[in-house]
């Protein structure tokens, strides 16, 4: 018998490998096509924006139940909101998501900059927790679309980004280790860096 959870991962995942076969365009068929592919990329854009805004209430805001969260993370962006709901709602569930939630919450949505050589580097970092051994996790959400077996390959297209943050929590953090994760919500998993 599957956990709830992991029944709803193997659904997702099956819809996903069909919808990489079905919907993904070839470059050529991208520019046949460019006002859907256009559309597309911007919805996924908001629901992710939607997802981002309701995990960080629900991370800072231990108190709040899960529809005001999502409520309040649509405000704005109201027609993405089903969607959104249906991949916070199956994440929440997940052990990933509890993993997250026996953390001290020590940031969400926290900006910072970093002076470096080659000028400044900036960004907004999802969430800094505390793991009960001590050790500081920096998470940066993800909303793509991640076929199966694939998060590892995808972690590349964001290795930049989250060796910045990794930089900038080693300057607020300097004695304590660190992890740095993307969260892929979509599949429940976290690809360190």
């Amino acid at each position: 018998v599957l956990l709830p959870w992991k029944e709803k991962f193997e659904l997702r995942l099956a819809r996903y490998t069909q919808l990489a076969k079905d919907i993904l365009l070839s470059p050529s068929k991208q520019v046949e096509h460019p006002a859907s592919s256009a559309q597309a990329q911007t919805a996924g854009t908001e629901v992710g924006t939607v997802c981002h805004r309701a995990l960080e209430r629900l991370l800072s805001c231990p108190e709040i139940s899960v529809e005001k969260a999502l409520s309040q993370a649509a405000y704005g962006l109201e027609k993405y909101a089903q969607a959104a709901a249906v991949l916070v709602q199956d994440f929440i569930q997940s052990p990933l998501w509890q993993e997250i939630k026996n953390c001290k919450v020590l940031a969400t949505e926290m900006p910072f900059i970093v002076a470096e050589d080659s000028g400044f580097q900036t960004g907004i970092i999802d969430a800094i927790l505390e793991r009960t051994d001590g050790s500081i996790w920096v998470i940066d959400y993800k909303t793509d679309l991640v076929g199966p077996n694939s998060s590892r390959e995808l972690l590349e297209k964001y290795r930049a980004q989250l060796t910045s943050y990794k930089r900038a929590a080693e300057k607020i953090f300097p004695d304590r280790s660190l992890r740095v994760s993307a969260v892929f919500v979509r599949i429940f998993a976290a690809e360190d860096l």
